[in-house]
């Protein structure tokens, strides 16, 4: 699912780096950053993209802590508000199912871990010259989830044709009201700052279809997917219920003692509605075909029967 990586990628360069203090996260310089978006952009967008230009300065540039983690880059709520809007405008123009061409890289869950995160970006290089796809829950139980979801915006806003994020369970209201989120943003700054992430994440992709082999979703397969349409029709802003095809895709979990699809009462939040599958069940009818192969997050892939 990857190529060569160019170490220098041409929009993002790092300069030399200072002598570092145990392993510590990239360190670049204000990038500098090159149009991708297929000259589609307006003055405005070139206005804004300062704006962005500059949230990614900041974060890329995180200064480390003495204890190995990364200090707190706090933004201005303009920085903020405006990357959540332009991510929204961004996400609404894809489809809620991605047809994505190899190579790239496929992120798991990354859960607020800001400096892991940064060390990741600084071995595969960043885009445009890496692609990447990532699958959700970037938001709670880590201390640093704002930074890890407005990288991750800002890098979307700036290269939506090399960097594709899809939701996860975690970019759910009620989930990260719960387990930490919330009380870090409304900490940091306030609930219209939360309001914006929240709708952000209800116009996100759900699924991605990688090089016409590669199934890719957060959660798992539903006995109620029949056919691919089905992930393209889900309507925006999509808010999850109690059960349905979009519970399933971001909450359902393989489960060697499955006979086929089961109901998944062990999930934490009061999920009902959400199936645990067999890993190595046959392939539902919308992937009967086409891709063969299932790729998750928190797991590792299974070849889908025939």
């Amino acid at each position: 699912m990857s190529g060569p990586v160019s170490s220098t990628p041409a929009a993002l360069t790092a300069p030399p780096k200072s002598p570092k203090v145990a392993p510590a996260p990239p360190a670049p310089a204000a990038p500098t950053l090159r149009d991708s978006n297929n000259n589609n952009n307006n003055n405005n967008n070139n206005n804004n993209n300062v704006v962005i230009d500059g949230i990614l300065s900041k974060l890329l540039g995180a200064r480390q802590t003495a204890d190995g983690s990364c200090a707190r880059v706090q933004l201005t709520n303009r920085e903020l508000l405006e990357v959540t809007r332009r991510a929204q405008q961004v996400f609404s123009e894809e489809s809620m199912l991605l047809r994505v061409s190899p190579p790239l890289r496929v992120f798991g869950d990354l859960h607020g871990q800001f400096r892991d995160f940064l060390l990741l970006l600084d071995q595969t290089g960043l885009p445009p010259g890496t692609r990447f796809l990532f699958l959700g829950d970037y938001v709670d139980r880590g201390e640093q989830s704002l930074e890890v979801v407005t990288l991750l915006f800002a890098l979307k806003v700036r290269f939506p044709t090399s960097v594709f994020l899809l939701r996860g369970n975690h970019e759910v209201q009620p989930v990260n009201r719960r387990y930490g989120f919330f009380q870090e943003v409304t900490s940091r700054y306030n609930l219209e700052i939360y309001a914006r992430f929240g709708s952000a994440f209800a116009y996100m992709p759900v699924a991605a279809v990688v090089g016409e082999k590669i199934f890719c979703v957060h959660g798992g397969i539903s006995p109620r997917l029949h056919n691919l349409d089905q992930i393209r029709d889900i309507p925006r802003p999509a808010r999850v219920p109690k059960q349905g095809l979009l519970t399933d895709l971001l909450w359902a979990d393989p489960h060697p003692a499955a006979e086929n699809f089961t109901d998944n009462l062990e999930r934490g939040g009061g999920v009902p509605g959400a199936f645990r599958f067999r890993p190595h069940m046959s392939r539902p009818p919308a992937l009967y075909k086409r891709p063969r192969i299932f790729c998750r997050s928190t797991t590792t892939h299974y070849l889908l029967g025939a």
